[in-house]
């Protein structure tokens, strides 16, 4: 070292006193520096200041480390309750989740059940639609048919006027039955059925008629053809027992059901005299047969005298109400039905040329028609009718044209009348139509004869032997069959006639077993009807009837064959079959309805004591008709129940 280095270094070590240096050696010389700064105050305070520092700064550490170790701590416990919260809110969420998945799967059936409903509901809207819609177009048709007999009704009222006058000219004024034909129940000591029709009122026993002590005996006459009955004079034996006419009926119609005897009742005799001739008003009641029956009790029936008045029924269409297609120069369808065959042009009806002309004549009630008569125009154009066709029943579709053909008119030569046959067709409705082609349709007269028919049978019932048959594919007890029958106002079938058994034997294929309305279960062996009446006429099976093995075969089945007219067994009332039930209520209502009585009108310029007691006593008459006729139908169980 140089020796400006060793001042210099000198220099500065002599700065501060306080310094000690070490001796040092360098280059054979040795320095030593000693700082003796610790040795003062101010250092040791620096010293204290510095440990008390570093205690503090532990301490802030060690209080930091706690402080953020408490921290976390409890932000780790809130932490720890979030989750449990979170996972217990999962779990209700979850639940509720489940819930509403469920609602939602139920929620959605129900909206395909609905869905389905509504689909459903729409269908049946549909056809209740259609069938509005169906109704609306039949109302329609029924009002303009009502508005058609309306103006039916009102051309009726003055036409019936009008044949009323008629009638009163036309009246026979002769005795009916001596034209006729007699019969009676029996026969007693040759006192024939004839000698009450032979025009002499001779009242000894030899001059009269005189059945056996019958049940229920009777007489009748067939006067051959059909009349409106206005009385009949019945003379009573004068030398005995005129009692024995007393509660006899008189009674008129067409049927020889029961031999007349459910005709309609034109009176009751309450007693003649002996010797004496009583007459007995019928009011213009209709029919062919007049009928005398004592009812209800044995007795010996003797008429000396019975005298019919009355006016034909023949031309049904004298009483009718035509109508035509057209009309032509005034020549009105009524022209055809006025009881005048003159053939000239102004005589006859004429419509206009039209295409398929027709012309038609309501007869007012249904009829079997055995004939119609046409009259052809004389002066021109008979050949107008050739082809024309003549049709009959009970619509008035289409104008009647489309009823059932009676007969085809090839020919009719000018100023003729031809008769054709109709073979009993049963309507209401003569038609007369010129069919494919446009014509003058000409008719001068047109004449109807026929019999009334009675009343049709119900919707579903077979007609026969004037009576109506319903037949059924269900099988029941005997006794729930006859109930079966009483509910539709009829009883189960009894067979008089070998006609009607020919006939039910038809009405099921062979094989089939009915029952019939026979039974014993009153008395054993003692077989009736369900009327009350004693089996007359049997149909048994060889070896029939027999109970079986000892067993209570206390009712009647009929077995159907291929070969007529059928037969009958005894079996077991329990046992289910087929049954057959027949109306003959049907019929005794039609002749309450056709005897209801024709009063004549009355109006303070005709009133009078006489005519109002009359009317009066008609009335009488029918009700006490009715209540007969509703004893006979309740008389068969069941009563009236439509």
């Amino acid at each position: 070292m140089t020796e400006d280095n060793e001042s210099s270094t000198m220099k500065i070590l002599d700065i501060d006193d306080d310094m000690y240096v070490k001796p040092r050696t360098r280059h054979g010389f040795q320095y030593s520096v000693h700082f003796q700064w610790w040795k003062r105050s101010l250092g040791v305070a620096a010293l204290c200041l510095g440990l008390l520092c570093i205690l503090l700064l532990a301490g802030i550490i060690g209080m930091g480390v706690n402080f953020t170790g408490q921290h976390y701590c409890d932000e780790s416990d809130q932490l720890q309750t979030s989750y449990n919260n979170l996972t217990k809110e999962r779990d209700q969420l979850q639940t509720s989740n489940n819930i509403l998945t469920k609602e939602r799967d139920q929620l959605q059936t129900s909206n395909n059940i609905l869905t389905k409903v509504i689909d459903q509901l729409q269908t049946s809207n549909n056809i209740l639609t259609k069938v509005i819609d169906q109704l609306q177009t039949s109302n329609n048709i029924l009002t303009k048919e009502r508005d058609q007999l309306q103006t039916s009704n009102n051309i009726l009222t003055k036409e019936r006027d009008h044949h009323q006058r008629e009638t009163e000219k036309l009246k026979v004024k002769g005795n009916l039955a001596l034209n006729g034909v007699a019969t009676q129940s029996s026969l007693y000591n040759n006192r024939d059925a004839s000698d009450a029709i032979d025009g002499k009122r001779n009242t000894h026993y030899e001059a009269c008629t005189h059945t056996l002590k019958d049940r229920n005996p009777w007489w009748r006459v067939d006067l051959l053809n059909v009349y409106r009955i206005t009385d009949v004079t019945l003379t009573n034996r004068g030398d005995c027992c005129p009692e024995r006419l007393d509660g006899a009926e008189i009674r008129i119609g067409n049927s020889l059901e029961n031999n007349g005897i459910n005709n309609p009742r034109c009176a009751v005799i309450s007693h003649i005299p002996a010797g004496e001739a009583h007459t007995f008003q019928c009011n213009e009641m209709e029919g062919r047969y007049v009928v005398v029956v004592i009812p209800g009790r044995s007795e010996w029936l003797t008429l000396c005298e019975l005298e019919v008045h009355g006016t034909p029924a023949g031309n049904l269409a004298l009483n009718g109400v035509a109508t035509q297609s057209s009309l032509y120069n005034n020549r009105d369808a009524s022209d055809a039905i006025d009881g005048k065959r003159n053939t000239h042009y102004e005589a006859c009806t004429h419509t206009l040329k039209d295409r398929n002309p027709w012309w038609r004549v309501d007869l007012l009630n249904v009829y079997r028609i055995t004939d119609v008569t046409l009259t052809n125009r004389g002066d021109c154009c008979p050949e107008r009718l050739d082809g024309a066709e003549i049709r009959i029943g009970n619509s008035l579709e289409n104008n009647g044209i489309n009823n059932p053909r009676c007969a085809v008119i090839s020919h009719i030569p000018a100023g003729e009348a031809h008769t054709f046959q109709c073979n009993e067709m049963e309507g209401r409705y003569v038609v007369v139509v010129i069919p494919g082609r446009s014509e003058w349709l000409t008719l001068c007269e047109l004449e109807v004869h026929g019999t009334p028919a009675g009343r049709p049978c119900p919707e579903g019932w077979k007609t026969s032997l004037s009576s109506c048959y319903y037949t059924t594919t269900m099988i029941k007890t005997w006794e729930e069959s006859r109930k079966d029958c009483n509910e539709r106002g009829a009883h189960l079938v009894i067979i008089n006639s070998t006609e009607e058994q020919t006939f039910i034997n038809g009405l099921y294929g062979p094989g089939n077993e009915t029952w019939i309305g026979l039974t014993n279960v009153d008395t054993e062996g003692t077989w009736k009807w369900v009327d009350g009446t004693p089996l007359t006429t049997a149909y048994w099976k060889t070896g029939k009837p027999s109970s079986y093995l000892g067993a209570n075969q206390d009712c009647v089945e009929f077995f159907h064959s291929s070969s007529d007219p059928g037969e009958w067994n005894d079996e077991e009332c329990h046992k289910p079959n087929n049954w057959i039930c027949t109306c003959l209520a049907c019929q005794k209502l039609e002749r309450m309805r056709a005897a209801a009585p024709k009063l004549k009108p009355i109006s303070c310029f005709n009133m009078t004591r006489g005519r109002l007691h009359r009317n009066r006593h008609k009335i009488q008459e029918w009700k006490q008709l009715v209540s007969d006729g509703n004893r006979s139908l309740y008389q068969v169980g069941g009563g009236i129940t439509h």
